[in-house]
């Protein structure tokens, strides 16, 4: 069994992940995402689509 960890950045939680599911015995434990430029892509993506969605204040 292999795990996929979507975790960004290393820290306390992917570690724990990564124990735990070798523990219950995965064979593979992906590695954090890190500096993924997908990722950065899609950030800015979903920001330009909220920002179409969100209606303008008007004018005082």
């Amino acid at each position: 069994m292999a795990v996929a960890s979507y975790f960004l950045a290393p820290g306390h939680f992917a570690d724990k992940v990564r124990r735990e599911a070798l523990a219950a015995g995965a064979t593979a434990v992906s590695p954090v995402l890190g500096a993924a430029p997908e990722v950065a892509d899609l950030i800015v993506h979903r920001y330009d689509e909220a920002l179409r969605t969100v209606p303008v204040a008007a004018a005082v």
